[in-house]
């Protein structure tokens, strides 16, 4: 009709939806002893490739003994924590690991570092050893070690062999040198 008018009519609709929240997942994590496995037995390729996503190596709770060259040339290798209940790093164990370091923490209970088990390891700047250890000939070969600390003032159970930290003298402080040559005569020799 022409006289009618037509009124415009506006109508919200509300919905109220309800999202329901997915139950929280948590981030499942491997272990250290899985990561630990897994290392052992990869090609060296894999381990570097692990380490340039993963610098630091957990030596997991249990492990007694790090294996003769296990980790070996690994270049994206920074940083090693060692457990507390390891006793022997094994010949070549870390060798020409070039960029361990600068801090190199060997846990107390260590009683041996083998032959060449950290030779090449340029980057360990401070050493700490226990007062109690065998450091076998050519274990930290033609490493820049500049200063070596130990847990008490004067160890009295540290074995420095022939030749423990040949081609490293160049780098230590007299004082350092002083006391690695206290301790093992022959350590700073060729």
């Amino acid at each position: 009709s022409a006289g009618a008018s037509s009124a415009l009519h506006t109508v919200q609709i509300c919905a109220v939806v309800q999202v329901a929240s997915a139950p929280a997942v948590e981030k499942v994590t491997e272990s250290d002893a899985d990561i630990w496995n897994k290392l052992l037995g990869m090609t060296k390729a894999e381990k570097d490739a692990h380490f340039a996503q993963n610098p630091v190596l957990v030596v997991p709770k249990g492990i007694k003994k790090i294996p003769a060259a296990c980790f070996e040339k690994c270049m994206n290798l920074k940083e090693i924590r060692f457990n507390a209940e390891l006793r022997t790093i094994e010949q070549s164990a870390f060798a020409s690991c070039e960029n361990i370091g600068p801090e190199l923490i060997i846990p107390e209970k260590v009683e041996t570092i083998s032959p060449y088990a950290f030779s090449g390891c340029t980057s360990i700047k401070t050493l700490h050893l226990p007062d109690y250890i065998s450091v076998e000939s050519k274990a930290f070969f033609a490493c820049h070690i500049q200063d070596i600390r130990f847990q008490s003032d004067r160890p009295h159970g540290v074995a420095l062999k022939a030749g423990s930290f040949s081609l490293c003298g160049d780098y230590m402080s007299k004082e350092t040198k002083k006391k690695v040559k206290d301790l093992g005569s022959y350590a700073l020799k060729n």
